[in-house]
């Protein structure tokens, strides 16, 4: 059973994200502009020269709309207006079960976009119980585009709507009206589903309270860039309890930063180092406050206190910071992974306690534009990193 999203489809190559809902994009010799109708960050796929598949549309500035992408050699949806249709297909086919539909007689009728509460909810299904009384549910669609190595993860960039909606759904379950968040990973690898406690606690904290709606998540396959193929469609565990042990304000962190010129700088005990024109990345740790700690780092007034202190906000500008909650301590090993792709090191910085020999990494390009380092952060994020690491230099 196949669901086709789009009448046809293009392919193009990413230049760069312009801004949260433009792409520029290279379609044979020349440059165009997308929509792309997602929120989110998708660092993982703004990579230049990565594939884009783009239809054409009419109305608004731009030609063409983004659809969908590749990554790890599969087809990944990115048009987040697509789910809320994805998914009313799924349950009408009864290829998504729901607990209400299981005990229920029959549906009577699924509306879209159902204002509640000033609220608005993507399906609100209406059903016969078999008591012969009506019964209402109310099902939040959510796609998971951030899928690495099987765990599928959201959202990948703080979200106040979707705690909105989990806090709305959850007063609303109260009230004895069935409640469901349900998650489409366009990804047929998809394993597992874990919220992002990394990018957004505060979501995840709200999914995993005793008044949340009911969570399923489910993996869906991309025949092709525009085609579902809705009779693959699977349900895959949400792993509350990995989510529950590391939701914590701690865990390890890394600051990608931009040299614009070579220059000298005393650097505590270190004394006089050189650094080059280019990109740095520090790694640090944070057992007790992690929220503090970057704050810490992004303030211009501060004593200086440890090695990056000299170096951030004044003399090399922050361009990306990466969170990582988890109970483990990483940052010994995340300098294993990343020394094997950086350009060099700053021999001491930040070691004091580490068996590394630094812990801030010399990159010449920007590495939060290299996939290879990308992934290398969301092994850590999605645990599944590898479990031996590189010896320290």
């Amino acid at each position: 059973m196949l669901l086709n999203l789009a009448p046809d489809y293009e392919e193009a190559t990413l230049v760069e994200r312009e801004n949260r809902f433009t792409l520029l994009l290279k379609k044979g010799n020349s440059n165009i502009r997308a929509f792309l109708p997602n929120t989110g960050r998708l660092e993982e796929f703004m990579i230049p020269g990565r594939i884009f598949y783009i239809t054409s549309k009419s109305g608004g500035k731009l030609n063409y709309r983004c659809i969908s992408t590749l990554y790890q050699d599969r087809y990944i949806l990115l048009d987040t207006h697509k789910t809320q249709k994805i998914l009313r297909k799924l349950i009408e086919n009864n290829i998504v079960h729901l607990r209400c539909t299981e005990k229920a007689n029959s549906i009577t009728g699924i509306q879209e976009e159902y204002s509640i509460e000033g609220h608005r909810i993507d399906l609100a299904l209406e059903y016969t119980r078999k008591n012969g009384t009506v019964g209402l549910a109310l099902i939040e669609a959510k796609s998971c585009t951030l899928c690495h190595n099987g765990t599928g993860m959201f959202p990948d960039a703080p979200s106040k709507r979707a705690s909105e909606h989990l806090r709305l759904l959850g007063s609303l379950k109260k009230k004895e009206i069935e409640t469901y968040i349900v998650f489409l990973i366009p990804d047929p690898s998809a394993e597992i589903f874990i919220p992002n406690i990394h990018a957004d606690p505060v979501f995840s904290n709200e999914l995993l309270s005793q008044d949340a709606p009911v969570p399923l998540a489910y993996r869906i396959t991309l025949t092709s860039p525009i085609t579902v193929d809705l009779k693959s469609t699977e349900k895959i565990k949400i792993d509350i309890e990995k989510a529950a042990e590391n939701l914590r304000n701690s865990g390890t962190y890394i600051i990608s930063m931009k040299n614009e010129r070579t220059k000298i700088l005393e650097i505590g005990s270190l004394g006089k180092i050189k650094f080059e024109r280019g990109h740095y990345v520090y790694v640090g740790s944070a057992l007790n406050n992690l929220e503090r700690r970057v704050n810490r780092h992004i303030r211009k007034s501060k004593s200086k206190r440890w090695h990056i202190d000299y170096l951030v906000p004044e003399q090399l500008k922050i361009i990306k910071i990466y969170k990582i909650r988890r109970k483990d301590r990483l940052e010994e090993k995340i300098v294993d992974e990343l020394k094997t792709i950086s350009d060099g090191l700053v021999k001491g910085f930040g070691a004091g306690d580490s068996r590394q020999s630094s812990h801030l990494l010399y990159f010449k390009s920007p590495p939060h534009l290299n996939s290879v380092f990308i992934e290398k952060v969301l092994d850590f994020m999605t645990f599944t990193e590898s479990p031996t690491g590189n010896r320290g230099l």
